[in-house]
């Protein structure tokens, strides 16, 4: 893989993308800054209308995403 992105004058990235599968464009994407030892539990959500990206400053992940502890 190094000799490949070396070839191509590129650097390795990791982050998590989010793509229409009818279209395969990409509808958000979202990059890991620093080292990345692992990533976990990527999933495919079915029927999902409208995908979003939410920041984790703003005021609407605190109404969509809830954490139980």
């Amino acid at each position: 893989m190094d000799e490949l992105l070396v070839a191509k004058d590129a650097e390795a990235r990791c982050g998590m993308m989010a793509i229409d599968l009818t279209t395969g464009a990409i509808v958000h994407w979202l990059r890991f800054e620093g080292i990345v030892t692992e990533l976990y539990d990527v999933q495919v959500i079915p029927a999902v209308q409208k995908p979003m990206a939410l920041g984790f400053l703003t005021e609407e992940i605190a109404q969509l995403i809830t954490l139980e502890l």
